[in-house]
């Protein structure tokens, strides 16, 4: 049985790095051995280093909609456990206080800022008109398909409406 080839690659994804000299897995079990990473899996320790990277960089600032911060106590108050986590994935320091501002902001509920977190961590291409357009179609024709009495008229007047209210939604956000 010594003919096993010990040069075989590990299976799955490659280690994470969190700065130059150590791997996310490694920084985790720094916490652990601190006795600051909770849970029982990989997983919660995993997140609850995320979180813990989140609080850290919105310790100072107001961001009372995710934490508060007792700087005389020396305590932190957790309000949206999730949504920290997902900022804490974020490698940007800067860019994690610009989307919390614009959570705390807005108080946008937990799915809603999770998929806003997420569009800026996980690269997405640019949308596209054409495509855009293809599936605005397909949604009106499947809205004919259902409903009779659809018409022309009926369709502009709809999409009139719908290009208000999106031109609104954009002017207040910015």
């Amino acid at each position: 049985m010594e003919n096993v080839s010990e040069n075989k690659r590990k299976r799955g994804r490659p280690p994470t790095m969190y700065n130059k000299e150590r791997t996310r897995k490694q920084e985790i079990d720094i916490l652990e051995k601190m006795g600051m990473a909770e849970g029982r899996t990989e997983r919660t320790k995993v997140n609850h280093f995320y979180l813990i990277q989140a609080q850290i960089v919105l310790s100072e600032g107001d961001f009372s909609y995710l934490l508060v911060v007792d700087h005389i106590k020396k305590e932190t108050k957790i309000k949206k456990i999730t949504i920290l986590q997902e900022l804490g994935r974020l490698t940007d320091d800067d860019l994690i206080r610009e989307i919390a501002g614009v959570i705390c902001q807005n108080k946008l509920n937990t799915e809603t800022a999770v998929t806003y977190i997420r569009q800026f961590r996980i690269a997405k291409k640019k949308g596209d008109s054409f495509k855009l357009a293809v599936e605005i179609g397909s949604v009106i024709d499947s809205y004919k398909f259902r409903h009779l009495d659809v018409d022309m008229y009926l369709i502009e007047s709809s999409l009139s409406t719908v290009y208000k209210a999106f031109s609104e939604k954009f002017s207040d956000n910015l």
